[in-house]
């Protein structure tokens, strides 16, 4: 019998509306992830966040400064390099 090829991961779970009032909390803005996402209802989103990159510090700025809007793993890394989230793969699942 043939084995699966698998591996064991570790993961930052949090759901969208959460991760959405938290979001309003700390920038001031409303987001929708599902809309940011482009995606439906019981769907799972993986993002690998980290300290923002410079090519998307001035999307991340514009954003926390108008609401302007800009992709999630921006938001996310953008919170990251402020230390109000820590980095790693966040698994957030959308819900409604």
């Amino acid at each position: 019998m043939t084995e699966l090829p698998t591996k064991t991961e570790t993961y930052i779970c949090v759901g969208d509306s959460d991760l959405e009032w938290f979001i309003k909390q700390e920038t001031g803005h409303e987001v929708c992830i599902s809309e940011l996402a482009n995606c439906g209802n019981d769907t799972n989103l993986v993002y690998n966040v980290e300290t923002i990159k410079d090519l998307y510090i001035e999307d991340w700025n514009e954003f926390k400064a108008s609401g302007e809007r800009c992709g999630l793993i921006t938001i996310l890394d953008g919170l990251c390099g402020e230390g109000k989230i820590k980095p790693g793969k966040y698994l957030i699942n959308v819900s409604w």
